[in-house]
C-alpha cells in the first residue's frame, strides 16, 4: 500500500505529546513507532530518480536513515528499487551496488506496472529475511523407531549434524536443503513449516520407497511381496510374541538370580475328572488340576582353551594379539584366529560338549526331584543319587 502526501508545514496534535509539533516531527514519530513497535517485516521503497522530478540525490539521507534504524532495531526488511525502466543494465547494476552496500536483498521493480506475480517475488524474500533461531527436523517416522546403532538410523542422524549449520535468516535454509539432497538415503529435503514469532523453522525430510522395502526385509529376514504375504508374517508374530509372554517374566529372573519360572496359564491347564472323596462322616468333592511349569536354571559353563605356543615369550605376544582390540570392541576379541579357526569357534564347540555329556537319566532325575519339591513343599528330606 503506498501513501501520497502533500506536506506543508504546520501543527497538530500529538498522542505522544501534550502541546502541538509541527506535521514533519509528527510523521517522523508515527512512521518511528509503527516501524519499532508494531511491524513484524518491512519493505523500503527507494527509486532511481526515474519516476519523476526529483533525482536520486534527494533519497539518499532517507533512504541510508531508514535502513540504518532498521537494522540496528534487527527487523527483517527488504528493500524495493521503484524505477521507470527495472530491466536496464543501469538499473540492475544500481540494484547490485545497494545491496552489496547495505547487505540486503534489493529488487527492482516498476510500482506503477508490477503485477501479481512480482508482488509474490516481493512477498517470498521479504519473509526470507525472518530470523531463523531453531531449525528442526523431522525424519519418516519408521527410521526414527530404528536402534540408534542401525546403519541408516546414523546415516541420518550424521547427516543432520553436518548439514545443519549455523544458520541466520530463513534464505540460508535452502544451503540446507540442498546438502541434505545430496545424500542417497534422503530423496527429498523440504522447509515444511515457518514460525515467525518464535524463529523456528522445520526441515522434513522424506527416505526412497525401495529404502523401507531393504529395511523390512532386513528386519523380518524375508521379503514381502504382497499383503498376504505381510498378513502371514504378522499372524506367526502374534503366535510367538504370545508364547513368549509366558517365559518374559522368567528369562529376567533366571539372569538376574539364577532361577526363572514360567506360570502356566489358563490354557495350559487340564482339569482331571471330578471324584466324590469322603473325611470321617463327611463327603466333599476333589478337583485336581494339572499344568505344566517352566523351570529355568543358570548354569555356569566353563570352556577352557590351552594351545602350546612354544616359549614365554610367543605366548605374551599370543595374549597382546588377542587382546590389542579389545579396546574398541568387547566383541574384537572374539574374532581372532588361531591354528585357521575363529575364538569363538573353539569356545563354542567346548560348552556344546559338555553340555551334550550330561545323561539321559540324570536330566529325568532332576526333573522327577524338583516335581516332588514343588507338589509335597520342601520340608520333606530329598536324596539325589547321581
Amino acid at each position: 500500500m503506498f501513501y501520497i502526501f502533500s506536506i506543508r508545514y504546520h501543527f497538530l496534535g500529538s498522542r505522544w505529546y501534550d502541546e502541538d509539533i509541527p506535521f514533519v516531527e509528527a510523521a517522523e514519530i508515527g512512521t518511528e513507532k509503527v516501524i519499532r513497535d508494531h511491524s513484524t517485516i518491512g519493505i523500503v521503497v527507494t527509486t532511481d530518480g526515474s519516476i519523476g522530478d526529483i533525482s536520486r540525490n534527494n533519497y539518499l539521507d532517507a533512504e541510508n536513515e531508514v535502513i540504518s534504524e532498521l537494522k540496528e532495531i534487527g527487523k527483517p526488511f527488504i528493500v524495493l528499487l521503484n524505477s521507470a525502466h527495472p530491466t536496464l543494465p543501469e538499473t540492475e547494476r544500481l540494484a547490485e551496488k545497494l545491496k552489496e552496500e547495505h547487505n540486503v536483498p534489493v529488487i527492482p521493480i516498476s510500482a506503477e506496472t508490477m503485477n501479481e506475480k512480482d508482488l509474490y517475488n516481493i512477498l517470498r524474500e521479504a519473509l526470507y529475511e525472518f530470523p531463523v533461531l531453531n531449525v528442526k527436523v523431522d525424519i519418516p517416522d519408521w527410521i526414527a523407531c530404528l536402534k540408534p546403532t542401525h546403519p541408516l538410523k546414523k546415516v541420518y542422524m550424521d547427516q543432520i549434524r553436518e548439514c545443519v549449520v549455523e544458520v541466520d535468516k530463513l534464505r540460508d535454509i535452502e544451503t540446507i536443503n540442498s546438502h541434505f539432497r545430496n545424500c542417497e538415503q534422503i530423496e527429498k529435503s523440504y522447509l515444511s513449516d515457518v514460525n515467525p514469532s518464535t524463529g523456528e523453522v522445520t526441515i522434513t525430510l522424506t527416505a526412497p520407497n525401495n529404502l523401507y522395502d531393504e529395511i523390512l526385509k532386513e528386519v523380518i529376514g524375508t521379503s514381502i511381496n504382497s499383503r498376504s504375504a505381510l498378513l502371514s508374517i504378522f499372524q506367526e508374530y502374534n503366535d510367538t510374541k504370545e508364547e513368549f509372554e509366558q517365559y518374559k517374566n522368567a528369562l529376567k529372573m533366571v539372569k538376574s538370580t539364577g532361577y526363572g519360572i514360567a506360570i502356566p496359564t489358563l490354557k495350559d491347564m487340564k482339569l482331571e475328572t471330578p471324584e466324590v472323596v469322603k473325611q470321617g462322616g463327611r463327603y466333599g468333592v476333589k478337583l485336581k488340576a494339572v499344568a505344566p511349569s517352566i523351570h529355568m536354571i543358570r548354569v555356569d559353563v566353563e570352556s577352557t582353551f590351552e594351545p602350546i605356543i612354544g616359549s614365554e615369550l610367543q605366548s605374551k605376544e599370543l595374549i597382546n594379539y588377542l587382546t590389542k582390540n579389545q579396546d574398541e570392541s568387547a566383541d574384537n576379541i572374539w574374532k581372532s584366529e588361531i591354528f585357521g579357526r575363529s575364538l569363538d569357534e573353539i569356545v563354542q564347540e567346548g560348552i556344546q560338549a559338555k553340555l551334550s555329556l550330561m545323561p539321559d537319566n540324570l536330566r529325568y532325575k532332576l526333573q522327577n526331584t524338583l516335581g516332588k519339591v514343588v507338589n509335597k513343599g520342601s520340608n520333606n528330606m530329598i536324596a539325589i543319587v547321581l
